[in-house]
């Protein structure tokens, strides 16, 4: 079906009265919208036209690496996210008060990922909302203990020398680099005019609350030095930047900042061994966890509407859901083997007696405890109660909304939003009739199948667990029918029964692991791929799959791509 044709199929739901139920958080772009890949621009396998509905970057013909086309992204700075910034914040000040909290949501990005370089701007609300927090910030800092900034004593920061070393010092970690002479001075100045009016604490009150409204604190630069060619390497110091924020998500630790200090980060060698350094270090789970809670749409999780009469034990679990989610995926790419196929099928979890009932086990325990799952019944983080939960309607599952998700995010297939005027609410079910076979009969019509046919087979293949995730036999007195389907896929197409089965398909898949290959890409470079991009994400691919498809491998690699580390000089 091309892309015409669908978009004429999804249009005619609304005026026949099809429905669907796109799930709290459906996400995806009209088929006839600009799109990476789409018409006018050059998708991953290296052509312009624009394909086919399930036929995109990464779909069912694999990545290919066309020398001449190959070309890297242009220079950029980039908005530090909420997370990064209050990260930042915290090894500058010491601070754990969670300033971000009330900052304006990332945008997101047709992808699916908030931390898009270029969505992530500043408008007037949120340069209020960094003032008023840097306000907050240095006013806290202020009033603690002003030895930390500077090695001189709280009593000798009237002495001129002193002065100009917490300057140069507080600078040099909140810029990321070394303060030029003109900000030094220019800093310098502040604090002085502080510190005269009232006294030293004053001086570095007005001087942080300062640095933390500067684009340097603010933002990351990817702009390079001097160009070889027609590409521009990074400094070492954005590199170091960029290489902390990928694997820690906040600025670079003391010897990462003295290897951009001594000039050799850039060689292969030591940029590798600092990047695996990082990864061994407690900040790199929550860090490398954000990409995952993006991917698997748990960033719904906290508002995700229930009934709360169909569901009473849902509020109660939220948090602990989350917890359990990121305890497992931490726990596989730390202590289990980072495998792709154990994220997507593992038979362990993390449960404590509140989430015992969503996963068949008995608990008595308050703190999280990893069991392994009796039957096999949630596999891995695809099935897991929290994505579950996030993928389904208030009131029942969402078949719709979970194959959705397969194609989107694990097959990386596009699929674009119902029409606005689409009516996606279903009706309650009627005595003796299950969600299945409800939205088989509003959906079968010639008119609907086209679209509906990419996804409700694959979702059916998820109501064994409930719109929270619990296992389940039967729906409204009747016995629930799981068996699915995958068509359209390069590798894995056919009937399966049961999200075991899924999982087992998607986890043998090689679409599936050019995906995530894609996917990380996407995550840690901020943007869409192109064409241009294809070597690089060719390479990339390459390496996951070389290292038995390890996940943290999979970050590596990026890291030492040379998509990471330069750009067009434009």
């Amino acid at each position: 079906m091309n892309a015409k044709r669908w978009t004429a199929c999804c249009g005619l739901l609304a005026v026949l009265g099809c429905q669907a139920s796109p799930g709290p958080d459906a996400r995806g772009m009209s088929a006839d919208a600009p799109q990476p890949g789409g018409a006018g621009s050059a998708g991953v396998g290296g052509t312009s036209t624009s394909p086919p509905a399930f036929e995109p970057l990464g779909g069912p013909a694999p990545i290919a690496c066309d020398p001449a086309t190959k070309s890297l992204a242009g220079r950029r700075i980039w908005r530090l996210t909420r997370a990064q910034y209050e990260r930042s914040v915290s090894v500058l000040l010491g601070d754990a008060s969670h300033p971000a909290a009330g900052f304006n949501p990332e945008p997101g990005s047709a992808q699916g990922f908030q931390n898009d370089a270029f969505g992530l701007r500043v408008r007037a609300a949120e340069a209020a909302q960094f003032q008023s927090a840097a306000r907050k910030l240095a006013q806290q800092a202020a009033t603690g203990d002003l030895t930390r900034f500077s090695p001189c004593a709280t009593s000798s920061l009237s002495d001129a020398a002193c002065a100009a070393t917490v300057v140069k010092t507080l600078g040099r970690r909140a810029f990321r680099r070394p303060l030029t002479d003109t900000e030094q001075a220019r800093y310098l100045e502040l604090f002085q005019l502080g510190r005269t009016k009232r006294d030293a604490a004053l001086g570095l009150e007005v001087l942080v609350e300062a640095m933390l409204q500067s684009p340097h604190f603010l933002y990351r630069a990817e702009l390079g030095a001097t160009p070889t060619g027609d590409k521009v390497s990074l400094t070492d110091y954005e590199l170091a930047a960029l290489l902390s924020y990928t694997f820690v998500s906040g600025p670079p630790d003391a010897e990462l900042a003295a290897a951009a200090d001594a000039g050799t980060l850039a060689s292969a060698g030591n940029l590798e061994r600092q990047a695996r350094r990082l990864l061994a270090t407690p900040e790199a789970r929550p860090a490398l966890w954000e990409l995952y809670r993006q991917l698997f749409e748990l960033t719904s999780l906290p508002d995700a509407p229930k009934d709360v009469s169909v569901f009473n034990t849902f509020d109660a679990a939220r948090s602990d859901l989350e917890a359990s989610a990121q305890a497992f995926v931490e726990h596989t790419l730390f202590e289990g083997d980072a495998r792709l196929g154990s994220l997507l099928t593992g038979t362990q979890a993390f449960v404590n007696q509140t989430l015992a009932p969503f996963f068949g086990v008995t608990s008595t325990s308050s703190a999280l405890t990893l069991v392994t799952q009796p039957g096999g019944e949630h596999p891995g983080i695809l099935a897991h109660p929290a994505v579950m939960s996030v993928l389904a309607a208030r009131t029942r599952t969402s078949p719709v909304n979970r194959g959705r998700f397969v194609r989107q995010r694990l097959l990386c297939q596009q699929i674009p939003d119902p029409p606005a005027n689409v009516d996606t609410q279903l009706p309650a079910l009627a005595p003796g009739l299950t969600a299945r076979q409800q939205l088989d009969a509003k959906t079968s019509g010639a008119a609907c199948v086209g679209c509906h046919g990419q996804m409700n087979p694959i979702g059916f293949g998820f109501e064994s667990l409930d719109g929270i995730g619990r296992y389940r036999t039967e729906e409204n007195g009747q016995a629930i029918d799981d068996s699915g389907a995958l068509s359209g896929t390069r590798d894995i197409d056919g009937p399966f029964r049961g999200v075991s089965a899924l999982a087992a398909k998607l986890a043998s898949s090689t679409q599936v692991q050019e995906c995530f290959a894609l996917q990380g890409f996407r995550y840690v470079m901020g943007r869409p791929e192109s064409g241009a991009d294809a070597c690089f994400v060719a390479s990339i691919r390459d390496s996951f799959v070389t290292s038995g498809l390890d996940l943290k491998e999979l970050y590596v690699s990026i890291a030492l791509s040379e998509s990471f580390n330069a750009r067009k000089a434009d």
